[in-house]
């Protein structure tokens, strides 16, 4: 084995543990979209099923592909479906997040059409569930707050959905100035003032008097639970570190359930421990001179005599080539500088300084290696981007090995 990502499930159920002490009894909505930012969609999904309420994806393959394999659990498809995929939302029993009224008919109207797995429900057919997004300043998607009730009016009066989420996505809640967070949530909160007229009882949804919202809802105490919980979420990893008003009644851990911290402007409150470690393999070693060029357009130039180990991964594997000259490796406990240009299934790195490398020595790239440790998040930085890309752009050659027990 040449490239390789070891997971450690043990660490992704110890930060779900972490963040479930800190949520209290909200439900969880474990986010595994992007083939769980990185790390394997199926074997994060198997290793917390028990310990989650719904999985979230961001398109209707990853959830069919989370079907495939067996999850049974709710899964949320966060991001907007076109009409013609309303078939495959009701085949693979998917909950969709809505927005237009267009894609609600779509949807209702295929429930309609198929054979009922509730029975008694109105309208006949099968009833779809759906989450009702609301934009509060994101301007990505979902229906703008100021239009939400009369939407979800309109959704709730279609024979084959039922509402059973109202959701927000916050644009800001990473960084140290909380105003336009907390802007995004005055919007949301806005849905609940009593001159709009829209309560939860409206709509024949009740709900667990278990999971009673912040008090700037002001629901009306009668209502609770009747077959399925109505989900209030707009908790992202960032808010579920900074913002306990927006725990609301479940949260979507996203990034802290890996175990890295979204930026370094959220707080620590929450221990996490890495779950990827990124390694690869030696396969060359040349002594070189002063003078000598390494790599591609000699973007490199050796100042003294040394030794140059030849890496068997590349930007194919999702190495960035912004970081030649600037990142390191850890070579027999030791930092290896990188040099010259990324090419597409090899790095180099100056290991003159390093006693004893051998071909086939093991080099991680992310991760631990005797007493020191390079983190996703210094990679992110010395490449101009952010750990999610890191772990997102990671290629299919790169193989995933899983530690569990």
């Amino acid at each position: 084995m040449l490239r390789w990502a070891e997971i450690d499930l043990n660490a992704i159920k110890s930060n779900l543990k972490a963040i479930k002490n800190k949520v209290g009894k909200r439900k969880i909505i474990a986010v595994v979209k992007a083939n769980a930012y990185g790390h394997g969609a199926i074997p994060v999904a198997r290793a917390i099923a028990e310990q989650t309420d719904m999985f979230a994806v961001a398109t209707l393959e990853e959830a069919i592909e989370l079907r495939e394999a067996g999850i049974t659990l709710p899964i949320l498809n966060l991001f907007s479906i076109l009409p013609d995929q309303a078939e495959a939302v009701l085949k693979y029993e998917i909950t969709q997040a809505v927005c237009k009224l267009s894609t609600c008919e779509a949807i209702s109207d295929c429930a309609k059409q198929a054979s009922p797995r509730v029975r008694g429900e109105r309208g006949g057919g099968d009833i779809a569930k759906v989450h009702v997004e609301v934009d509060t300043g994101m301007n990505r998607l979902g229906v703008h707050y100021s239009e939400a009730v009369s939407f979800l009016k309109q959704v709730c009066a279609l024979p084959n959905l039922r509402v059973e989420g109202i959701f927000t996505h916050f644009s800001s809640a990473d960084e140290v100035d909380k105003s336009y967070t907390n802007l995004q949530l005055e919007r949301f909160n806005s849905l609940w003032k009593p001159e709009l007229g829209f309560r939860i009882s409206d709509f024949g949804i009740k709900r667990n008097n278990s999971l009673i919202p912040p008090s700037a809802f002001r629901l009306p105490p009668s209502v609770h639970l009747e077959r399925s919980a109505f989900l209030i979420h707009a908790a992202n990893s960032p808010a579920i570190l900074d913002l306990p008003s927006t725990y609301f009644d479940a949260v979507r851990p996203g990034l802290i359930l890996h175990g890295l911290y979204p930026s370094d402007e959220v707080s620590r409150s929450i221990p996490l421990k890495p779950a990827l470690s990124l390694k690869t393999r030696v396969i060359h070693l040349k002594n070189v001179v002063s003078g000598e060029s390494i790599s591609y357009n000699r973007r490199y130039i050796t100042l003294a005599s040394t030794k140059i180990a030849t890496l068997s991964i590349g930007y194919a594997d999702g190495y960035r080539t912004s970081l030649r000259n600037i990142g390191e490796a850890l070579i027999r406990g030791a930092r290896a500088p990188i040099v010259g240009t990324i090419c597409m299934d090899n790095i180099m790195c100056d290991v003159g300084h390093i006693p004893d490398v051998g071909i086939g020595d093991e080099v991680v790239l992310i991760g631990k290696q005797g007493d020191d440790e390079i983190t996703a998040d210094e990679v992110a930085k010395k490449a101009g981007t952010i750990s999610y890309d890191i772990f997102c752009g990671l290629g299919r050659r790169v193989e995933r090995i899983y530690i569990d027990g």
